[in-house]
């Protein structure tokens, strides 16, 4: 009873930190391309150029997950958080110098390297704090990870009303950045740093287990989709017709289905015994949502976009559940992890930079969306090999 005393206490400390570090891992990304209109405005920059706003964070998010574990191991866990929050802090401070716009690229590579730090240490974290309840861990921080993501999107082009400045709007979020700092470094999280630490040498990622790369390709194929809807779902709304603030507001409503995704699905994912065939159906449903946005973007506007964040998201909010399940041990998941945020956000990276320039090239939303949607459609082809009872050393 003392011991069990002693430990619950902690553990409800720790998950409500990491719920707020989840906070600042996307509104970084999400909040800009809701302004994008108006730095285009200010700039004059090409769809090509503003789709690297996107393109250069999450490059950074994976090619520096590699080297994650090994700076974590080095420097301790508490640190590298601290570092990489810092990073963020600073990166989206950075983006209200609006007289200096190529800052913004700047600004991109901190965020994003800041992301690539704190993101490749949580499923470990996760697993080592919550080890009996990995999916409902994964899930509240998946959760609010997209809450911020949502707000990001939503409020950023009402700030920018309010300040009369894009740049004022976008250094806002430095705030929760900041918060988390204040928040992780006097955690008392020491029986977990050395769990999620472990040295992760490159030769030793699972590169030679099917399993992993089916789920690092599922998760890729996911992540394209995702940071290009990210970086184009609000402008496109933009230029169909609605105003800045109200696309912002599209964009916060599809991360709503997100959220949701994030809470439900890996806790059900966790317990049903078909878990391959809920893969298969989000898959098909986000597929659906995406040619319903392309081509009747004025169709059952909210409820479509519900559908289609709850479905690609909940899509990502299990592959991330299934990076602590799948790990034999804290270690597994770390190069488990590794290696899939690596190959992820590498190809990731170069959805809206492809997105951007077939734009640019067309000018045509329904082939824009079509694209997507094939390329959606294409995680099913990854599905078969997750299977449960699996693990990756």
């Amino acid at each position: 009873m003392t011991v069990n005393a002693q430990v619950r206490p902690n553990v409800i400390v720790v998950m409500g930190v990491i719920a707020v570090i989840a906070f600042t891992l996307r509104v970084g990304l999400t909040s800009v391309p809701s302004v994008l209109e108006s730095i285009q405005g200010s700039t004059g920059w090409s769809d090509v150029t503003l789709g690297a706003l996107t393109t250069i964070p999450v490059l950074c998010m994976g090619v520096f997950a590699l080297q994650v574990p090994r700076f974590a191991r080095r420097i301790g866990t508490r640190a590298a958080v601290t570092f990489g929050l810092v990073l963020l802090a600073v990166g989206m401070a950075v983006r209200g110098l609006e007289s200096l716009p190529y800052l913004l690229f700047v600004a991109a590579f901190l965020v994003g390297l800041g992301i690539a730090v704190v993101a490749g240490l949580v499923p470990a974290l996760v697993r080592s704090v919550m080890p009996a309840a990995t999916g409902l861990g994964s899930g509240i921080w998946t959760a609010v990870m997209f809450t911020g993501a949502a707000l990001g999107g939503a409020l950023t082009p009402t700030f920018a009303l309010w300040f009369g400045s894009w740049g004022w709007a976008l250094a806002v979020w430095a705030i929760p950045a900041v918060l988390a700092v204040l928040l992780w470094w006097p955690t008392p999280t020491p029986q977990y740093a050395a769990m999620a630490t472990s040295p992760v040498r490159i030769r030793e990622l699972p590169w030679r287990d099917h399993r992993a790369w089916a789920l690092t390709l599922y998760s890729a194929t996911n992540s394209i989709v995702f940071y290009s809807t990210v970086a184009w779902l609000a402008p496109s709304y933009v230029e169909r017709g609605n105003s800045q603030a109200a696309a912002g507001g599209l964009f916060g409503v599809y991360v709503i289905g997100t959220i949701v995704a994030g809470l439900l699905l890996p806790w059900i994912g966790h317990r049903v015994r078909g878990r391959r065939f809920l893969l298969a159906i989000v898959v098909v449903l986000a597929s659906a949502m995406l040619l319903v946005i392309g081509f009747a973007p004025d169709t059952a506007t909210l409820p479509v976009l519900i559908l289609f964040g709850f479905a690609l998201s909940g899509s990502f909010a299990l592959v991330l559940a299934l990076l602590s399940e799948y790990g034999s041990d804290a270690a597994g998941s770390a190069r488990l992890t590794a290696m899939v945020l690596f190959v992820t956000y590498v190809l990731a990276a170069l959805g809206p930079l492809f997105i951007g320039a077939l734009i640019a090239a067309t000018d045509s939303w329904p082939l824009v969306y079509s694209v997507l949607a094939i390329l959606c459609l294409a995680q099913a082809a990854f599905v078969v090999p997750l299977r449960r009872d699996v693990r990756i050393g």
